[in-house]
């Protein structure tokens, strides 16, 4: 019987195979992991354990098409498989730019409209500026308007991708050029992201000069507080006057916005922006819309990037999303804010439990950073670890840290 090393080892070496292309080695080492239950089976259950990515998802996302065809064609594996992220072989396959794969899951019945964290296939082409793929897409019906859990549609991820050619492939499919996306519209996003051709077409397609942010800003007025002349003299022909300003003019706008009044209502109007942005991550992260509660929490930061509580909440999304990389960077990010809050001890354990990393290098890596009375760190630890032989581990290595630290001062004196 093999041990559990040796078949963790082979099932990655499958996956590699199928992310090489190795079609052969594929075929062999499924064999011998085979317990019966049959290769196609034995190949669907083999799986990464950080993303659940399958060796049909590993293979579509590297462009091997070969083994494509040997895993649908001939063991008949669902082409419509999730991985961890909700993504089908088709949003790798889009988002990498691989036409030929999209083309052979297309016409396989595949759906395009498929939703996942990220979005539609659309999405996930439109957001890498993979124009090819997105006509493609558009051509077999993809709906221009699916946004990502109401977030990000296709317009807004080919803006941030600053792609204009995508941009004007899904308007003239239809896409709606004032679709909110994280309450921006697409010409706030365009504008932000100082994208001037992207700008004028927007607004050739209909876009609303006069839309505001949840700052209360049109796009005009955003231009001018961050100074940006050229997107200014595009919008300000367009933007109907706000009696706010006394010289309607360029200057005169920049002029009124670097003024100590209007900097204290923008502060002023940041407070109350801070709490609605907190509030909707706290909504979305109750429906258990984890990637919308990341968004809202992120703009939230925008405007108190040292909030530690918005930073822990941001963190427990990325958890939740199974992203350990981005769930350890907020909760170290918390710590440095408050070492001696528990949560934030609790975020970092789940984070590293994501990585898999073990007890006793999860307490020294804690212990190299961050420091805490060792009567607080056991109160602490009950919060970070669910098993309370691991939080006695966490509470043990602390003494004996403080022990050595006592000794090697002792010796010292």
């Amino acid at each position: 019987m093999a041990s559990q090393s040796g078949t963790n080892l082979k099932s990655q070496q499958l996956l590699e195979a199928a992310s090489t292309g190795n079609l052969e080695r594929l075929k062999n080492l499924a064999a011998q992991l085979d317990d019966g239950k049959g290769l196609a089976r034995t190949i669907a259950d083999t799986k990464h354990l950080k993303d659940g990515q399958t060796a049909l998802h590993v293979a579509v996302r590297n462009g091997k098409l070969e083994v494509f065809k040997y895993l649908v064609d001939d063991l008949k594996l669902d082409f419509e498989s999730k991985d961890g992220k909700g993504f089908t072989p088709l949003h790798h396959a889009a988002s990498e730019g691989h036409k030929q794969l999209v083309q052979a899951l297309i016409s396989r019945g595949a759906n395009v409209n498929a939703e996942a964290d990220w979005g539609t296939p659309l999405n996930m082409a439109a957001g890498n500026g993979r124009h090819g793929v997105v006509v493609m897409l558009l051509t077999h019906h993809a709906n221009p308007n699916i946004g990502s859990d109401g977030l990000f549609t296709p317009l807004a991820a080919s803006i941030l991708a600053t792609s204009l050619l995508c941009v004007s492939l899904l308007i003239e499919a239809g896409a709606d050029p004032n679709a909110e996306a994280c309450g921006e519209s697409p010409l706030l996003l365009a504008t932000c992201e100082r994208e001037t051709e992207i700008m004028k077409f927007l607004l050739k397609a209909g876009a609303d000069p006069n839309v505001t942010n949840d700052f209360g800003m049109t796009p005009l007025e955003l231009a001018a507080w961050k100074g940006n002349h050229q997107e200014a003299q595009i919008l300000f022909p367009v933007t109907s006057r706000i009696p706010t300003y006394s010289d309607w003019s360029i200057g005169g706008i920049m002029r009124y916005l670097r003024s100590e009044e209007a900097r204290e209502q923008i502060n002023l109007k940041g407070i109350g922006t801070f709490k609605v942005r907190k509030s909707k991550g706290e909504d979305a992260f109750r429906k258990k819309k984890y990637l919308a509660a990341v968004l809202w929490y992120s703009k939230a930061l925008e405007i108190d990037p040292n909030n530690a509580i918005v930073l822990s909440n941001r963190s427990l999304c990325w958890a939740r999303l199974k992203d350990g990389d981005n769930a350890l960077s907020d909760a170290e990010a918390c710590l440095m804010l408050a070492h001696e809050w528990p949560t934030a001890y609790y975020r970092a354990g789940a984070a590293y439990s994501i990585l898999e990393v073990s007890v006793i290098l999860c307490v020294s890596l804690f212990l190299d950073k961050h420091s805490l009375p060792f009567a607080r760190f056991i109160d602490s630890a009950s919060f970070l670890c669910r098993n309370k032989v691991v939080a006695f581990c966490f509470c043990y290595v602390h003494y004996c840290r403080n022990l050595i630290k006592q000794w090697m001062s002792s010796l010292r004196v």
